[in-house]
């Protein structure tokens, strides 16, 4: 029986390595996502659209990758406590097969014991196949508490005030556009005094 618990235990933990993993990365992708839509105008401007999708997709493999050893180790944990008791059931019939022979076992007891084996074995064969939902569950729970016990990177040192004056706010010569094959801005040159109040009006009008 010992047999039906420490393989399984093996690849669970395993799993459990795996799955804490994946759940860095993708908390990684979220972050990315949320960079991504909170930035678009930074994107768009500096042509950083293929960038951000390459490192997008790079880590969407390395997700999936992740994704799929924690499906094969899941099943060789639920697979290897019924292989670890059909081995184990074996080498009991041999060891009572020759103990009938030899006349210190008979039928009936041989009968009534493998009847209690299986019984027992597939009972605790059936509780190891929650194993890899409990691994994936404890990793989630430790990347809880890590994220929990994350010192900030960016520490408060106090308080400043922001200044409310200023004389004036001035473009020398700016361009500006959404592709870097397109300018929407081209050597913008201008000047807006504090208290001042300027329309911007496009070729189209707006």
């Amino acid at each position: 029986w010992p047999l039906t618990i420490a393989v399984p235990g093996v690849f669970a933990r395993r799993l459990f390595e795996e799955s804490s993993q994946r759940n860095v990365q993708e908390g990684a992708i979220l972050s990315l996502l949320n960079e991504n839509l909170t930035a678009q105008v930074v994107v768009k401007t500096f042509g950083l659209a293929e960038f951000s999708r390459s490192a997008f997709r790079a880590r969407l493999h390395d997700v999936g990758s992740r994704v799929v050893r924690i499906g094969w180790l899941s099943g060789l944990v639920e697979r290897s406590a019924y292989v670890g008791v059909m081995m184990l059931q074996v080498a009991l019939l041999g060891l009572c097969a020759w103990m009938v022979q030899r006349g210190e076992l008979t039928i009936g007891g041989l009968t009534s014991f493998q009847a209690i084996f299986l019984s027992m074995s597939y009972s605790l064969a059936n509780a190891v196949q929650y194993f890899p939902t409990l691994a994936q569950t404890t990793a989630s729970v430790r990347r809880i508490g890590q994220l929990l016990a994350h010192d900030p990177v960016v520490h408060d040192s106090g308080t400043q005030t922001v200044p409310t004056g200023f004389g004036e706010i001035a473009f020398n010569d700016v361009s500006f556009g959404y592709k870097q094959t397109r300018r929407n801005l081209h050597g913008l040159t201008a000047s807006i005094r504090h208290g001042g109040l300027v329309g911007v009006v496009g070729a189209s009008g707006s």
